[in-house]
């Protein structure tokens, strides 16, 4: 004889039970929203990463040269590399997740409308046996844990035959089982109905349910589209800016050479002296004005007459120095190379984080003041934004 749950027949029981089920068709079709997305953006959000990965790659390729290069040692293939995909690690987590639905997307069929409704009705009956929620004795119960994990994925497919399949096993199980007949007792009731109301107010109001807005407007995909070809084609246009860059890199001698093809075009690096790479990106950025400020030191020069070198509106190498009386010691150099002196310590704080952390900055000449025994030169430090 086969032994059945009996619950209580309560309102809030009622009204539990439909919520469970109303929460669930919302999942259903949001995800099949989602599954619609895909397929109409899919290919075009996968272009739009792919090209905004290979410019954090080739950027932080760059900015790990200009670390080298502010603090004045070479280039480590070994680092580079290393550093370059644990920048992009994340990026490329999320382009591999959005292949994957895409693929998915594209292997979804339609389903016929009188096996979708079957599929609603073997669902319904079996929220009504098994769903965890409505039936607490059976939550550690691991052949029917295993049972509803299995019907919820079937559901969500809307895999008829699987559903059909499940719902003699659950039949099964139930009559090999030991379970007595009993009322239901769901605690907190009154607490899960008002959570249920909660969470298909949010499902409602988020994505991707809220996509069902967008793809039933041709309008808005047209814009979408758009929109998006718009971004594909600024991120291959500064992949352009930083090939050059990357390209002047080579033609100075700056130790990087690329040879695979899977990452930014790129791959192995040798390790040479470093040139200065505000020359190199000079006709392809913007300087973004810092803080004007003035080279300090410079009457503790062995030879004064590098000050003789330098005229208003020179462009200064500004280089890190391991300095054991000032940690943010920060070096001023002519085109040369040669010292003229040190940011001011009580300027160099905020600017040799920014070079710690890859930023290119340099100084330009604004004024020079040449006296007696002493020579002024006041600069102006600007970023270099690639």
């Amino acid at each position: 004889m086969r032994k059945e749950i009996v619950k209580v027949n309560k309102k809030s029981y009622g009204k539990y039970e439909e919520l469970l089920l109303l929460r669930d068709a919302l999942k259903k079709e949001a995800l099949s929203w989602k599954k619609e997305y895909n397929l109409v953006f899919g290919k075009l959000i996968i272009a739009v990463l792919s090209e905004e990965i290979c410019c954090v790659q080739k950027k932080k390729a760059i900015e790990f040269c200009q670390i080298a290069l502010n603090q004045g040692r070479a280039v480590s293939k070994r680092k580079l590399n290393s550093y370059v995909e644990k920048e992009s690690r994340e990026l490329q987590k999320n382009l591999d997740a959005m292949i994957e639905e895409h693929k998915a997307a594209k292997g979804v069929g339609d389903v016929a409308e009188r096996d979708l409704l079957k599929v609603k009705k073997i669902y319904h009956k079996l929220v009504k046996q098994i769903h965890p929620d409505l039936n607490p004795r059976l939550a550690d119960v691991g052949q029917f844990q295993s049972l509803w994990r299995h019907v919820v994925y079937a559901y969500y497919e809307n895999d008829l035959k699987s559903l059909q399949v499940l719902q003699d096993l659950v039949d099964k199980a139930f009559e090999q089982s030991d379970l007595i007949v009993e009322e239901i007792k769901i605690p907190r009731i009154a607490r899960r109905i008002n959570d249920l109301e909660k969470e298909i107010k949010t499902i409602k109001g988020t994505n991707p349910y809220q996509y069902r807005f967008l793809l039933n407007d041709p309008v808005a995909v047209a814009q979408k589209k758009k929109k998006l070809k718009k971004n594909l084609k600024e991120y291959k246009e500064h992949a352009n800016r930083l090939n050059r860059i990357l390209e002047r890199m080579l033609e100075s001698k700056v130790p990087i050479v690329w040879e695979t093809t899977d990452v930014f075009n790129g791959g192995a690096v040798g390790v040479v002296e470093i040139d200065n790479l505000a020359e190199i990106v000079k006709p392809l950025v913007r300087e973004i004005w810092l803080f004007d400020s003035h080279v300090a030191g410079t009457t503790h020069l062995d030879d004064q007459s590098v000050l003789e070198t330098i005229a208003v509106g020179d462009v200064l190498i500004l280089r890190r120095e391991d300095n054991r009386h000032d940690s943010n010691a920060i070096l001023v150099l002519n085109r040369q190379k040669q010292k003229l002196g040190y940011v001011p310590q009580r300027d160099n704080a905020v600017f040799a984080r920014l070079m710690d952390a890859g930023k290119l900055l340099q100084a330009k000449v604004a004024e020079i003041d040449r006296r007696k025994n002493f020579t002024l030169i006041k600069i102006g430090v600007y970023l270099i934004d690639l």
